[in-house]
């Protein structure tokens, strides 16, 4: 809603005309304002990437589009300095996307977060490997994970073969789901079910 409003405020000002007095006081506030901004979004970047933390990530992109809209701030009141007073509305333009794309972003990821949505990348191709390793040529089926926070929570069919016992197909579910959790470390709960081979149809 600010965003949209910051455009509809330029084309205002620049339709009915506008004054602009630029104070150095202001720019040297600014550039002290803008490298706390640069500091404050690494290191809680940082810390969202370490705790897998949603609400510190959405904090980081926060004073990441200060940052930047600072800097377009900057640009603005330092061309008006110079009479170019055209590149201050094009600059509140710049921030006014910047806080569109970072609400974009930040509500796609919320909204992932919320509808369970499993985790892709390379933890999706690890479990995978390590399925198919413990699987065999038996294989494995129904395959579903879902992120909890920082934690993955997953289920899966394992394939056993008709002749194994149900003591050995007990350990082979147990000794997959340790390992899925030795060495994923995201891996906070790992459900797996046992099946005959043959009784599974694609």
């Amino acid at each position: 809603l600010i965003s949209l409003f910051i455009v509809v405020e330029v084309g205002v000002r620049l339709a009915t005309g506008f004054t602009l007095t630029v104070s150095g006081a202001a720019l040297i506030i600014i550039v002290l304002t803008l490298v706390v901004d640069w500091l404050a979004a690494r290191y809680l970047a940082a810390v969202a990437r370490r705790r897998h933390s949603f609400a510190l990530e959405a904090d980081a992109y926060h004073f990441t589009t200060d940052f930047w809209g600072k800097v377009a701030v900057i640009v603005g009141l330092t061309a008006a300095l110079i009479g170019q007073k055209w590149v201050d509305p094009a600059a509140a333009l710049v921030v006014a996307g910047l806080m569109l794309y970072t609400a974009s972003r930040l509500g796609h990821r919320s909204t992932q977060v919320l509808l369970d949505a499993a985790p892709r990348g390379s933890l999706q191709s690890r479990v995978r490997a390590i399925l198919a390793a413990e699987a065999g040529n038996s294989g494995f089926h129904s395959l579903r994970m879902r992120q909890a926070g920082k934690w993955v929570l997953l289920d899966v069919a394992l394939h056993l073969p008709p002749e194994m016992s149900i003591v050995e197909g007990h350990e082979r579910a147990h000794r997959l789901c340790r390992r899925l959790q030795e060495e994923i470390a995201e891996v906070r709960e790992a459900v797996v079910h046992i099946e005959p081979e043959d009784s599974h149809h694609e």
